[in-house]
């Protein structure tokens, strides 16, 4: 998790843009505020989350990533976010789902040149209204 996040810190800089910001926020447990993850836009819009294997399976990925969408949308007001995920990543493919993303038509794709980098990963949107 620690190369996580100096890789993370390193492409702030590069990523970073007022109208889209580059966000990063401790995952926790309570009541001792244990760091378990990761959770944050690591580029303009695109959420990411890193959970330590301990803590997968139980729920801990599905609720940051509902109260990070919750707080993102609320302050940045008209964003899209979206997200990429290995096909094969059955759990963060159902985190997303749960959370109320889904995966990106090709038409959307095709709108936003943010989508359509990283073609080996699926887009998940999180459309709202």
């Amino acid at each position: 998790m620690l190369d996580d996040l100096l890789v993370l810190v390193n492409m702030m800089a590069e990523w970073s843009h007022s109208s889209q910001p580059v966000i990063i926020h401790a995952i926790t447990l309570s009541p001792h505020k244990t760091l378990i993850g990761l959770i944050g836009t690591f580029r303009p819009r695109e959420i990411g989350f890193s959970l330590h294997p301990d803590y997968w399976g139980k729920g801990c990925a599905t609720e940051a990533v509902k109260a990070f969408c919750r707080w993102y949308l609320g302050t940045y007001r008209g964003q899209v976010l979206f997200a990429k995920v290995d096909r094969g990543n059955e759990r963060s493919v159902r985190c997303l789902t749960r959370s109320g993303f889904s995966p990106a038509k090709e038409v959307e794709l095709a709108g936003d040149e943010a989508y359509a980098k990283d073609r080996e990963r699926e887009t998940w949107l999180l459309r709202v209204g």
